[in-house]
């Protein structure tokens, strides 16, 4: 068990070793990682500048920032973190240098990973820019691991095995051996006896796949670090298609990647790219799926004809999260026998009973849903309060929901009938909580005409120091065919004049989402009070030390700007990106 445990954190080490050049067959230098892994790769990654990517985490102010956190250091003093610590601190002694320095070094020509079907193993090729450093740091960690087993009084841990004159080592489930310039580390000793025969040429490699040298060729350039995932040997099983055909039983889960899910059985392949600078970091993974053919069982997500498009964001004053999507509600209502399975159909329909009888015994489906266009504008913003209004001590965002209303004279008088009836439920409810009524009031925006409720204000003239209701004025805007549902009355009259200007559709894009990290963080600052007093009630902490520890929070916050998440449906692939945006210091 020890020594299983040994092996684990000095695996951590081993792949920063780089490789040695030993007497294994020089054309080894002229190959290159993919021609290293083994024909049945079936996931297969690189980062060809390591340091490029440490640096852009680790140097950012944001993670320094953090670094200073109580509970960071309190990680840092915990027992497996210690011993990982000394274990380091042991290396970096050995060198001569910090281990950042020795990473970069000993990492310099890249870290390559795949994992092998047939063996169930994970192999890392890792390659050093200085043979000598890499020499000493195999030699650190072999005599490190020696040294352990010797204080315990067990005997010498690295055992040596020979398979066609290479030789290589292992501690515990961990094998490693020198080929040309690169150090393999494998945790399967049948998966290093597989990547010896196709060094040696024995047996064919990764880059000899067809497949895989068409993908490669498509990669993107400069990208810190890809991904390439092999699906033909999970399709020709049957496992994604027998899974993901089954009846949903997660209507969010399918409202937010149904398409995506569609697309797995029959994709060949996945990839996914990393893209890293000092102000931005994008994930994108992508995936072979025709929109039009994955309509046809999922057109709520994609439209008739596949080319369903979200509308442009929508950004009014401080906005902290918008999404804008393409969903057709009244698509998947309708078709949801085929989309979930029993138990899904049947909470359907009992909130379809429900939902009928809010909406003035008019089917849910047929009558609301069928009327509102596809497609949904979501905001979330920073609350803002009209001038005399009631403060919260805590305050809460305000958001709203915007939809096209396909027969807005219709749609719009059930819409504020239902919404009239629903504020005087509100007020029974509230009444018989001890709060203050919701008072009704309609005024014309334009074009439009916007019915709000607000809370009368406190008996005790506490406007500064008000109930956490007071965040809520539930208002409705009808403009034109636009119909704007928002918790804030001001949100809504911004909302009212921003959507008199017709939204475009954003080409290609089925989804797009974005979160102001600016706005968040001055959000929490609104209530840093309230985050001071929760921090000493679950922490235990002073006031001094939780006001410390939440302030290191905020300041880390500086350091985001913005963060967006993007679908895109184009030349039959689907591509999801997902970017943080980093602010960069004044």
């Amino acid at each position: 068990m020890y020594l299983h445990r040994l092996a684990s954190r000095l695996s951590l080490l081993l792949p920063l070793a780089g490789a040695i050049v030993l007497c294994c067959d020089t054309a080894a230098a002229d190959k290159s990682p993919r021609e290293m892994m083994p024909f049945s790769t079936v996931v297969y990654a690189e980062v060809p500048q390591p340091q490029k990517l440490l640096d852009a985490v680790l140097d950012h102010p944001s993670v320094v920032e953090l670094q200073n956190h109580p509970d960071y250091k309190k990680a840092l003093d915990a027992p497996q973190a210690q011993e990982f610590l000394k274990i380091l601190h042991v290396v970096e002694d050995k060198l001569g240098m910090k281990w950042r320095p020795a990473v970069s070094t000993l990492t310099g020509g890249g870290v390559y990973v795949a994992f092998d079907m047939p063996t169930l193993g994970t192999v890392v090729l890792t390659k050093s820019t200085d043979p000598a450093l890499a020499k000493k740091a195999i030699d650190t960690i072999l005599d490190l691991a020696r040294a352990e087993a010797a204080n315990r009084g067990a005997g010498n841990p690295v055992t040596l095995d020979k398979y066609k004159e290479i030789e290589f080592y292992g501690i515990g489930p961990v094998n490693y051996v020198n080929l040309g310039p690169y150090l393999v580390t494998t945790n399967k000793s049948l998966l290093m006896r597989l990547m010896i025969d196709t060094f040696k040429g024995e047996n064919p490699s990764l880059a000899s796949d067809e497949q895989f040298q068409e993908v490669l060729k498509a990669r993107p350039a400069n990208s810190a670090a890809w991904l390439y995932g092999d699906l033909r040997p999970v399709r020709a099983l049957g496992i994604l298609k027998t899974a993901l055909n089954k009846k949903s039983d997660n209507p969010p889960a399918e409202i937010l990647a149904g398409g995506i899910l569609g697309a797995l059985p029959d994709a060949p392949y996945v990839t996914a790219w990393l893209d890293v600078d000092r102000s931005r970091i994008a994930l994108t993974a992508s995936i072979l799926g025709d929109a039009s053919a994955l309509a046809k069982k999922r057109e709520f997500y994609f439209g008739t004809d596949g080319k369903g498009s979200a509308l442009t964001l929508l950004s009014p004053k401080e906005t902290a999260l918008s999404i804008s999507t393409y969903r057709d509600f009244s698509s998947m209502w309708k078709y949801a026998p085929d989309l979930f399975d029993d138990g899904i159909n049947a909470r359907f329909a009992e909130a379809e009973s429900q939902l009928t009888t809010l909406f003035a015994g008019r089917n849910f489906r047929d009558d609301i849903l069928a009327n509102v266009e596809p497609g949904m504008q979501i905001v979330v913003t920073r609350q803002h309060y009209a001038d005399g209004a009631p403060v919260p001590a805590v305050k809460l965002p305000a958001g709203a929901l915007v939809v096209k209303m396909k027969n807005p004279p219709e749609t719009a008088r059930i819409f504020k009938i239902t919404f009239q009836s629903l504020v005087g439920f509100l007020n029974i409810t509230g009444g018989m909580n001890g709060l203050s009524p919701l008072e009704q009031n309609f005024e014309k925006a334009g074009s439009g005409i916007i019915y709000s409720s607000e809370y009368l204000p406190p008996k005790d003239g506490k406007k500064n120091e008000a109930a956490i209701h007071y965040n809520a004025s539930p208002t409705i805007a009808i403009i034109g065919d636009k119909f704007v549902l928002a918790t804030s009355k001001t949100l809504a009259t911004e909302l009212a004049e921003l959507v008199q200007k017709e939204s475009a559709p954003l080409k290609d894009v089925n989804t797009s989402l974005k979160v102001d990290g600016q706005v968040v963080r001055q959000m929490l600052v609104d209530n840093r009070g309230s985050l001071v007093a929760q921090n000493m009630l679950q922490k235990g902490h002073g006031q001094d030390a939780a006001e410390k520890e939440i302030d290191v929070l905020l300041k880390a916050m500086l350091g985001l700007e913005s963060s967006s998440l993007q679908l895109v449906s184009k030349d039959k692939t689907l591509q999801v990106t997902l970017e943080l945006r980093l602010a960069q210091p004044k």
